[in-house]
């Protein structure tokens, strides 16, 4: 805005002056023009854009006035977050994660409610209402919720809880006593599969119904988290599958895996005696688009994001280091590289990377 202030510009132009790409540009100018405060005009080859002048006088008659201001200075996001909150809505019932500053502990705060007062749950139980609630990885926001407590739990992980919930404020709330058989279950839309998944729960861990349709039940409820610990196109061994099935599942994981199979949710290579998603899931497709989808665009560049997630956070590494790692997923190592920084997963400074907080 600042620079449009001075003269009209191109997206090329104010790339160059501001040492970024053309596409993050353009994505910024395009919601500036949505809401009126810039205009474009076609010039030879390129949109030149400018301030829209009479949309700002009109704003700014009313805006900057005394009522107004007064008015803008009574509201207080401590007290009434739902303005905030709503900004980071991407459909009624789900929201974008963010995780610094004022706006994480509205958003963990919005999340805490999605949970049941007195209300005991698993880690799976945890995961699948985050997920449900969440555009973003499950484990990550669960350990939050407990960082900034709003969620307890028992030492071992087993149960999770509303810290605000009366019976935890009670005198003589022991939580290391807590058992899954006391659990009471969340209200929930997948009402009859939960009621499966609860009558074949044991110890956080579920175990496969022998009736087909049931079976069918669970396995579709427990994919919804475990599909995430997955990436399409990469070839998994026997044991790194093995190593997710008996986090969710009591069976053999050698049974589970010919399920997966079984009912098209992963593929098995004999030759290779190898695992990977089914390239035409569009179950899996779907789960993918709508955490990354936000009015209709992407709101971060998913390769990018999946590749900043093997680097570990407050550790730097060299360049060199940073290559190997992303040689093993792909080849063009440099120019994925400079995406992470440009994009601002990573930071960089005198040859050191380290990923950026997001």
């Amino acid at each position: 805005m600042g620079l449009l202030a001075t003269d009209p510009r191109s997206v090329e132009e104010i790339a160059a002056l501001l040492e970024l790409r053309p596409p993050t540009i353009s994505h910024h100018l395009s919601k500036l023009q949505k809401v009126g405060l810039v205009k474009a005009s076609a010039q030879q080859h390129h949109s030149v854009y400018a301030l829209n002048v009479e949309n700002l006088h009109a704003l700014s008659q009313s805006l900057l006035n005394p009522a107004a201001i007064l008015e803008a200075a009574s509201k207080n996001l401590d007290t009434d977050p739902n303005d905030a909150v709503r900004k980071l809505l991407i459909e009624p019932d789900r929201i974008i994660f963010v995780s610094k500053g004022h706006q994480a502990k509205l958003v963990l705060s919005w999340l805490q409610q999605r949970f049941e007062p007195d209300t005991r749950y698993t880690e799976l139980q945890v995961n699948m209402i985050l997920e449900k609630h969440c555009a973003h990885e499950s484990t990550t926001v669960r350990r939050y919720m407990v960082d900034y407590k709003m969620l307890a739990r028992k030492r071992d992980g087993s149960m999770y809880w509303r810290t605000d919930s009366p019976a935890a404020q009670a005198p003589d709330f022991d939580p290391q006593r807590l058992h899954p058989a006391d659990l009471k279950l969340p209200r929930t839309d997948t009402a009859e599969q939960v009621d499966v998944v609860k009558r074949n729960l044991t110890d956080g861990r579920v175990s496969v119904p022998a009736d087909a349709e049931q079976s069918q039940m669970v396995l579709k409820l427990i994919w919804h988290m475990m599909g995430r610990r997955f990436s399409k196109g990469i070839d998994y061994s026997a044991m790194q599958l093995d190593s997710v099935i008996q986090r969710f599942f009591n069976d053999e994981p050698a049974k589970v895996r010919a399920l997966l199979v079984e009912q098209h949710y992963m593929t098995h290579d004999t030759r290779r005696d190898v695992y990977k998603l089914l390239d035409d899931t569009p179950e899996f497709d779907q789960r993918v688009l709508t955490a990354l989808l936000v009015d209709g665009r992407l709101k971060e560049i998913p390769v990018l994001r999946f590749i900043a997630g093997k680097f570990e956070l407050r550790k730097q590494y060299t360049e060199q280091q940073v290559n190997d790692i992303i040689k093993q997923y792909h080849d063009d190592y440099a120019s994925l590289r400079r995406y992470l920084v440009s994009e601002r997963f990573m930071d960089r400074k005198d040859s050191l990377y380290w990923l950026r907080n997001r």
